[in-house]
């Protein structure tokens, strides 16, 4: 599960509360991996992490980003809600069929790269 936020300066213990916040209210995600993506980082853990637990994984998304915001002509201080996750949405789709560069050594390493890969991405609508 890949949950795309436009939230800037957040931080690992952020991300660790927001994801508390999701597991407790909602079902435990159906995936190995649970990753929170926001314009400048990408958090992401193991279903068996403790809730509250801080990201297993914490990488700058910054440069793995910026070749689409650029595309769209668009600061990640500028972008809409649902523009970024738009946007995310692209940069999986690109990543699942491995047409993204740069993949940088942590991103592989997170596992993040082989539960996308050759996936379809799926939306989920606005409650």
């Amino acid at each position: 599960m890949i949950e795309a936020k436009r939230r800037l300066r957040t931080n690992g213990s952020w991300a660790a509360q927001y994801r508390g916040n999701l597991l407790a209210h909602g079902q435990p995600p159906p995936a190995d991996l649970l990753a929170i993506i926001v314009p400048d980082r990408l958090y992401i853990w193991r279903s068996s992490d403790p809730p509250h637990a801080p990201p297993a994984y914490e990488i700058d998304t910054r440069p793995l980003l910026a070749p689409y915001f650029e595309r769209i002509g668009v600061r990640p201080e500028q972008i809409q809600p649902m523009a970024f996750e738009a946007l995310v949405s692209w940069w999986l789709n690109d990543l699942a069929r491995g047409d993204v560069a740069p993949v940088t050594q942590e991103l592989s390493k997170s596992g993040l790269l082989d539960a996308v890969s050759g996936a379809q991405i799926i939306h989920e609508d606005p409650a």
